[in-house]
């Protein structure tokens, strides 16, 4: 359900087309004070804020949505779920459940899907295909009791390309 709402907003911001950019985009430092975290962005995003209903009882997601080169958007997210893995098992299950909603309501394909950590955080790295060329370019990490998610979404040679790669690299925890 919460990776419905993510995929709905980054599917409407790509369709309006106002506030993507073209050409090649100035990277930045974002910070987020109340989600904890710094990421390189390629413009000012914009917040986003949702209540959902999931599972483990309501949550609120914030996103911040920033536009990239060529119909692309650089998407980072985060949710509070109140009853969040307390193991290491049981954080991987809850990272690769992230990934198979947000398959599921991408309607996509699965290019490649692998484990990976945040210091010692459990993530998993995916890249999603959807017909008619669009790619999401997903890292999602749960910290604790937060889930980040860090999307690119554009076509392929933007999803998967260098400025993808210094995006989703540069995610940082802050200190609390």
């Amino acid at each position: 359900m919460a990776h419905r709402l993510l995929v709905v907003v980054i599917l409407t911001t790509l369709g309006t087309g106002n506030c993507l950019a073209q050409g090649a985009p100035t990277f930045k430092l974002f910070s987020s004070k109340a989600g904890r975290f710094s990421v390189l962005m390629p413009a000012t995003p914009s917040e986003q804020k949702q209540e959902i209903a999931t599972d483990a009882g309501p949550v609120q997601s914030v996103m911040f949505i920033a536009a990239g080169a060529n119909n692309s958007a650089f998407i980072a997210a985060y949710a509070d779920y109140p009853n969040a893995a307390r193991d290491a098992e049981t954080s991987a299950k809850v990272v690769s459940g992230a990934r198979d909603g947000i398959l599921r309501n991408t309607k996509g394909k699965l290019i490649n899907d692998k484990e990976i950590s945040l210091d010692k955080s459990a993530g998993r790295a995916f890249l999603i295909e959807q017909d008619g060329g669009q790619f999401f370019n997903v890292r999602v990490y749960l910290v604790g009791k937060r889930l980040y998610q860090l999307i690119v979404v554009g076509p392929k040679a933007e999803a998967t390309g260098a400025d993808a790669d210094k995006y989703l690299a540069s995610f940082k925890l802050a200190a609390e």
